[in-house]
């Protein structure tokens, strides 16, 4: 159906957003192992790892969720 392409195309974005959010913190994260400084000390890293473990959070619940195929939020047919 119309919805579970629409869902299906959400979700592949969501994915991509949720690596390419991943790719950044490990580029992050490898850059300041490298220089020798500490990690989440500012507002903004801070700010950053909240934002990070909500989109895993986010990616996470919705692919139990709303999964066209075996989500638990299934729409009726």
């Amino acid at each position: 159906s119309c919805l579970e392409g629409t869902v299906a195309v959400h979700g592949y974005g969501m994915a991509a957003g949720t690596v390419a959010a991943l790719f950044g913190w490990y580029v992050i994260h490898s850059n300041k192992d490298a220089s020798g400084k500490p990690h989440f000390t500012t507002v903004h890293g801070k700010v950053g790892l909240v934002c990070l473990v909500l989109t895993l959070a986010s990616a996470m619940a919705g692919s139990v969720l709303l999964d066209p195929d075996f989500g638990l939020m299934k729409p009726s047919k």
